[in-house]
C-alpha cells in the first residue's frame, strides 16, 4: 500500500544519492523493451509482487527453469526471459524477490533456490516467511551445500 510505496521511493532516493541509476518498470513488457535497447549490466534487480515458494507474480518454477505466464510477453520471452537475465546481471549482483515465501526452506526447489542456480553470479534474496516488506532471509548456498 501507501507505506510500501513511500518506503520504496525512499530506498530508490538513497540509491540515486550514492550514484546508482534507478529505473522502475511497472510491467514485464516495459522491462524487456528497455533491455533490448539498453543492455547495461545490472547490480541490483528487485522484483516486487505477491509470492509463494513456487512463484512471484507471473514468474513460476518449471523444472530447472523459471517461466512467465504474462500474456503481454512473446512465447519466447515467457519461456526464456528469466534465463536471459544471466547476460544482464553483473558479477556480484543481487536479485531481491520482494514477496512472501519465495525463499521458504521447507520447499527444496523454491523459486529463490532455482533463481540462484540460473544466475550463479548473483546472490538471490527471498523471504522465508510471510512478510510485510522487509526481506527476512538470505539464500546463498556455499559450495559444500551448507
Amino acid at each position: 500500500g501507501e507505506d510500501m510505496d513511500r518506503d520504496r521511493e525512499h530506498n530508490m532516493n538513497i540509491l540515486r544519492r550514492v550514484g546508482y541509476e534507478v529505473v522502475v518498470f511497472k510491467t514485464n513488457r516495459a522491462f524487456f523493451d528497455h533491455i533490448k535497447t539498453d543492455p547495461s549490466k545490472v547490480d541490483l534487480l528487485v522484483v516486487s509482487d505477491h509470492g509463494t515458494p513456487y512463484q512471484i507474480g507471473d514468474l513460476w518454477v518449471k523444472g530447472e527453469a523459471i517461466i512467465s505466464t504474462d500474456k503481454d510477453l512473446t512465447e519466447e520471452e515467457r519461456a526464456n526471459g528469466f534465463q536471459s537475465l544471466k547476460l544482464l546481471m553483473n558479477e556480484g549482483s543481487i536479485l531481491l524477490f520482494d514477496a512472501c515465501l519465495t525463499g521458504n526452506k521447507t520447499i527444496e526447489r523454491n523459486i529463490a533456490k532455482v533463481a540462484s542456480e540460473i544466475l550463479p553470479q548473483t546472490t538471490v534474496y527471498g523471504s522465508q516467511h510471510v512478510t510485510e516488506f522487509e526481506p527476512g532471509f538470505i539464500f546463498k548456498e556455499d559450495k559444500d551445500g551448507s
